[in-house]
């Protein structure tokens, strides 16, 4: 059977992690909305946003690539490979935000060039460790990793209460910390990550090796950041930085916990799924079973999340000057109803359909864009622009689900 008590095990110990991330982030939260204000929070979303744009073009996803070998001289040389590629790109992406500051200056306003690449830089390290550890399948090493890079942040900015511009600092030094702690672990213990000498021609070989890979997951994953983090920029161009402090905040307390689970589960289960298809065997059965579990989840979840807006719970959490995020939160669930399943299942490369996943982040893109652009045209309040953005990103996810659930349907007869 799929469920097996590996995978429960295996799911157990990352999903601690990530209920230990945001059982600490909510312990602060209250701290922290009552220190800042909603328009800190807003300069704080536009440079994380940015940054985890850059991140996809330092790493061209080579640090997922580290999954794709079967053999570990192969791995380790990934996981070499998703170290260089930031530092040599770094000073590319440094050029290019420098436009992109001078041309969208009140997008960027008050995001420095270096902290974004700086930060882009460690959150592609923190993903090419947490996938090499994964794929070593020390979990536990993993769900520590998913806890020290966030509360590190979350003390640090603790720290700076009263200083301005003290969440982005803190942000940015909590990444400065972790590539300080990423290079000593390396040193300390380079024997459990370099399993064999590093040489320059195994380096050329798993590049070319996988070469395709990054021309598919890279604007595939480019288009997905776009289309998760475009709200920001719109958001700030259109309605100021407080009103998208407010959204920032919104998302931090119901969608970005759920994406954290997500995540993680849809990493355990696209390995569990991949090794069947290796194996050649059929998974439309187990994709149905994982899609009725997790939409049975994602109901108690969302009705969860919209009662606990209608009781006044987050502006007792947050304090009084966050009680737009009362109704943000209300209508956000909508979208959290779908999405949660839909992150869960949308791993087209598992059906080795990857021009599957690329379109149709294309069309999460643009279904992003519009919605914000041309609500925030023809709206008044935000509030309608935010149901009008999440009516149709849920409908996004609904198609991405029929989708999975195709796929998996068309391979499973494909080997009768």
């Amino acid at each position: 059977m799929f469920l097996k008590t590996r995978l429960l095990r295996d799911y157990g110990m990352i999903v601690t992690g990530n209920v230990l991330v945001q059982f600490l982030t909510f312990l602060f939260i209250p701290f922290l909305s009552r220190a800042y204000s909603s328009h800190q929070f807003g300069v704080l979303s536009i440079m994380m946003s940015s940054s985890a744009l850059l991140s996809v073009l330092l790493g061209l996803r080579y640090e997922f690539g580290v999954m794709l070998p079967k053999l570990k001289v192969l791995t380790c040389h990934m996981f070499v490979l998703s170290l260089l590629l930031p530092v040599v790109l770094s000073p590319v992406c440094y050029g290019l935000f420098c436009v992109l500051q001078g041309v969208f200056s009140k997008v960027f306003a008050g995001v420095e060039p270096w902290q974004a690449v700086v930060c882009a830089v460690a959150t592609t390290y923190y993903l090419a460790f947490y996938n090499y550890l994964l794929k070593k399948e020390a979990f536990g090493l993993c769900a520590g990793l998913t806890v020290c890079k966030p509360l590190t942040v979350l003390l640090l900015q603790m720290s700076l209460v009263g200083r301005e511009g003290g969440l982005v600092i803190g942000y940015v030094s909590a990444n400065l910390i972790f590539l300080l702690a990423a290079g000593c672990m390396l040193v300390a213990a380079r024997a459990f990550f370099f399993e064999s000498s590093v040489s320059f021609r195994y380096l050329k070989y798993a590049f070319w090796r996988y070469r395709k890979f990054p021309i598919y997951s890279t604007p595939a994953a480019f288009l997905n950041m776009g289309g998760n983090h475009l709200p920001s920029f719109l958001i700030r161009h259109f309605w100021g930085e407080g009103v998208l402090g407010w959204f920032f905040m919104s998302r931090r307390l119901v969608l970005v916990p759920l994406n954290l689970l997500s995540q993680s589960m849809r990493q355990v289960i696209s390995q569990r799924v991949t090794k069947k298809i290796a194996n050649k065997q059929p998974v439309f059965r187990d994709v149905l079973r994982i899609c009725l579990l997790m939409s049975i989840l994602s109901v108690f979840i969302s009705t969860c999340f919209y009662l606990l807006s209608k009781y006044n719970c987050f502006v007792f959490i947050l304090g009084d000057k966050w009680e737009p995020v009362q109704g943000y939160v209300a209508i956000l669930c909508i979208y959290l109803l779908f999405s949660f399943v839909s992150k869960c299942l949308g791993g087209f490369a598992m059906y080795e359909r990857q021009e599957v996943g690329l379109y149709f982040q294309g069309a999460l893109l643009v279904a992003s864009f519009a919605s914000i652009y041309f609500g925030s045209m023809y709206f008044d309040e935000f509030s309608s622009v935010l149901l009008l953005y999440s009516v149709i990103m849920s409908v996004v996810a609904v198609v991405q689900v029929l989708i999975s659930v195709y796929l998996s349907c068309i391979y499973s007869r494909r080997l009768k």
